[in-house]
């Protein structure tokens, strides 16, 4: 019975723990979409294609639809210039 109680206490520990990690990651995210948002901003008018671009990000923030694949193709754009 002491090893079923232990097992239990051990769930809810990593419970806990995974739940506490998936705020923190979510607080972590948040704030990099938001500097991510303003650094875009603060970047326009160097290039219209430029714009073009940063606006695209903005509007998958905006959206909540991030694409990996999507987002490594305009950085290749951005790199480009």
């Amino acid at each position: 019975m002491a090893s079923e109680e232990s097992w239990k206490d051990k769930y809810l520990r990593e419970l806990d723990e995974s739940e506490r990690k998936e705020k923190q990651w979510q607080a972590e995210r948040n704030v990099l979409e938001r500097m991510l948002v303003r650094t875009s901003l603060a970047s326009e008018g160097q290039s219209d294609k430029l714009d073009d671009l940063l606006g695209q990000l903005r509007d998958d923030l905006r959206k909540q639809q991030v694409d990996v694949e999507r987002w490594r193709t305009l950085q290749d754009e951005i790199d480009a210039g």
